[in-house]
């Protein structure tokens, strides 16, 4: 049985550039509920603080409840999940608000090719190809 509330996210820049993407989708039964994408810029921005940047969105925009999140970050999924530690200092803010506000949320890394990762990054990329 799928869970009351799937999230997926994806995060992404053009290293260098500055300019990224955070993107995520609900799903609930077989379909799509909502999707949102949100352009970031920022000096020195890297793919793990855009993928951070998506799930923390993610989080805030599904509010507390039991529900699981899919990335296909295994970085970020794995130090939510406490199995890595967050060595850089200016993600940290973020894991940590992350884990606060999503006490009861199940992270899961998922491959890029799952359907609804590909739709993030497809909407990351246009995002970044607008800003």
């Amino acid at each position: 049985m799928r869970a009351l509330l799937e999230v997926y996210c994806d995060g992404g820049c053009k290293v260098g550039k500055g300019i990224g993407a955070a993107t995520y989708l609900f799903v609930r039964g077989e379909g799509i509920q909502f999707i949102h994408t949100t352009p970031l810029k920022k000096d020195g921005l890297t793919n793990n603080q855009a993928e951070y940047t998506a799930v923390y969105l993610a989080v805030l925009e599904a509010g507390v409840g039991k529900y699981t999140l899919f990335s296909d970050s295994e970085v970020v999924m794995k130090q939510l999940n406490g199995k890595y530690k967050v060595k850089e200092k200016n993600l940290l803010t973020l894991h940590n608000t992350v884990k606060k506000a999503a006490p009861s949320v199940e992270f899961v890394n998922v491959p890029r090719e799952n359907k609804y990762i590909m739709i993030c990054d497809k909407m990351n990329k246009m995002m970044m190809e607008m800003i």
